[in-house]
């Protein structure tokens, strides 16, 4: 990734959080969410509401602490359920049978449904359903699937402010401050416990910011001008 840095004359990339070398050459252009297909359509599961989390199985995924933070919503009363929908890859089968085993453990078996790995064409249906969406991948990892939650319209809590520009005036409450499962759960209460019309009005911001900033039609036009710049650049210096 050095050598490459040095060999080019930018360096484009769905966002600042995902280069993790020098910034001079650094352009971001944002993730290529088709819009068109992560948009929304239908209300969300009503009783119990759906807590929602894509992407596999894994220790970057934050995963367990999930799965503690949902034994604590359980503790506040609320009433929820939780899908979590990705596969397990080989190296973390060990990780993902102890999430598992967390979950028998804690009898959280009728809430929590471990879904496994779905094709990409049923992902926004998923989306649809839920009332909110959890993505707890770390600061370097800007996982798109927060972005297509709030494409489809639903709010997704993250767990690194990278998303705050995207999350706009609701950052504030969808940026988990810390992974303490109570904190997780609080918010997670939080936004199942707005009014329907007040979570239908956060999404709908959250969509618009995200085919603003993330969208595949917005991309596509950010590249060609990045690349007719860099055309012309080249032409005055030959």
């Amino acid at each position: 990734m050095k050598l490459a840095y040095h060999l080019s004359d930018r360096v484009a990339t769905a966002s600042e959080e995902s280069f993790g070398y020098r910034r001079e050459r650094l352009v971001v252009l944002g993730h290529g969410i088709d819009t068109a297909v992560f948009a929304p359509g239908g209300e969300p599961d009503a009783r119990p509401p759906l807590v929602l989390s894509v992407g596999r199985l894994s220790p970057i995924k934050g995963t367990a602490a999930l799965v503690e933070a949902m034994q604590a919503l359980r503790t506040r009363g609320a009433e929820f359920r939780c899908a979590l929908v990705g596969p397990v890859v080989e190296r973390d089968r060990a990780y993902a049978a102890g999430v598992a085993a967390r979950i028998r453990d804690l009898g959280l078996g009728e809430r929590i449904a471990l879904v496994g790995p779905v094709r990409h064409a049923e992902l926004p249906a998923w989306y649809r359903r839920a009332a909110v969406h959890v993505n707890l991948s770390p600061r370097g990892s800007f996982d798109k699937a927060a972005l297509e939650a709030a494409a489809c319209g639903r709010p997704s809590l993250v767990a690194h402010d990278g998303f705050a520009p995207t999350l706009g005036a609701f950052r504030d409450r969808l940026v988990l401050p810390d992974l303490a499962p109570e904190t997780i759960a609080a918010r997670v209460d939080a936004v199942l416990g707005l009014d329907p019309a007040a979570r239908t009005a956060m999404g709908a911001a959250l969509r618009r910011e995200t085919v603003a900033r993330h969208g595949l039609e917005g991309l596509a036009g950010r590249l060609v001008r990045l690349l007719r710049e860099l055309a012309t650049t080249a032409r005055a210096a030959a």
